[in-house]
């Protein structure tokens, strides 16, 4: 956290709800990496400054511009009332977040995902580790919940009908995953690269889908080893100028890449002529997430509208971000 004694004045002093601290807290550390670009405290920026640094923060959720806002102007105000050096009123000049800020976090459809896993891992004719890292988002774009995705089984998968066995039902696969899909049922070992040579090394995960080397696969250690597999792509990227492409902006997760291929699905639905409508997905989703509810206001069915209502927002606002 940049600042940090100041940051923490701010919260101990002007926030009461543990919550909102949290959030305070999250979203200052998230802040980090710009403020130590700018060498300067986000207070003390123009609101041409801090736009796209917001914007960043929002994501991708309809809902979350307010929140954010909420405590960065606060802090701002805060900032300038205890007459903190070269605090501005930056911040408190943004009114509304550029939504174009949706286009960094998801994608359009199977195309995009595609061009983004080609840019940021190894290709699939090597056949090396990185078929996981690749296979472990197009789980997510086909509609495998988070915690299920280190469970496939490669026997789940019908290469022939292009579809995945998956909690009672049959998902589609798209043409441009097939290869990766298919390579990862098939292969029993990857090519191991390192800096003094080559060589072909087991899978002793064979039988799962995403099996690697060392066993059954870990959701966590995939996770993290595919975002930093494609931020070194990105930084040898950047050294190349040759290289670069505004992918380079994409900074998405597997659950952003999972939402992507829900508002996908419904929007080739839509094409269809079919009704807009997430209940099913949603109803289906409630059930393998934990959600707080209480017999007052926070019911399953009222829990599961409010859902459909967000994701239909942020929905309206994908299509708008892309051009759907």
């Amino acid at each position: 956290m940049y600042n940090e004694e100041l940051k923490r004045r701010f919260i101990d002093d002007a926030i009461t709800s543990e919550g909102r601290k949290y959030v305070a807290s999250t979203l200052f550390n998230r802040l980090e990496e710009d403020e130590l670009v700018w060498c300067a405290d986000i207070c003390t920026k123009s609101k041409e400054d801090v736009l796209p640094v917001v914007a960043k923060l929002c994501g991708n959720k309809g809902r979350t511009p307010d929140m954010v806002l909420s405590v960065l102007q606060g802090y701002a105000r805060w900032c300038i009332k205890h007459e903190v050096p070269g605090a501005t009123d930056g911040l408190l000049q943004v009114k509304e977040v550029d939504g174009n800020s949706m286009k960094t976090h998801m994608v359009s459809g199977p195309a995009h995902l595609n061009h983004y896993l080609n840019s940021a891992f190894d290709p699939e004719s090597m056949c090396t580790i990185d078929l996981i890292y690749r296979c472990f988002y197009w789980l997510a774009f086909a509609g495998v919940e988070e915690g299920d995705a280190t469970s496939i089984l490669s026997s789940a998968v019908d290469l022939d009908n292009r579809s995945l066995a998956y909690d009672g039902r049959i998902l589609s696969l798209c043409d441009e995953c097939m290869k990766t899909v298919e390579l990862c049922v098939t292969k029993n070992e990857f090519l191991y690269i390192r800096p003094d040579g080559e060589r072909w090394r087991r899978r002793n995960g064979v039988g799962y889908l995403l099996g690697g080397y060392r066993g059954a696969p870990n959701f966590s250690t995939i996770r993290v080893e595919a975002r930093k597999k494609a931020k070194v792509q990105k930084f040898r990227d950047v050294l190349d100028p040759d290289h670069t492409d505004a992918r380079l902006d994409f900074q998405s997760s597997y659950f952003r890449v999972w939402i992507s291929g829900l508002f996908y699905r419904i929007y080739l639905k839509e094409c269809a002529g079919e009704e807009v409508s997430f209940h099913e997905d949603i109803s289906r989703s409630m059930h393998k997430r934990n959600y707080k509810l209480d017999k007052a206001k926070r019911t399953e069915d009222n829990t599961l509208d409010r859902m459909c209502v967000e994701y239909g927002k942020d929905y309206l606002r994908w299509k708008e971000a892309f051009s759907l």
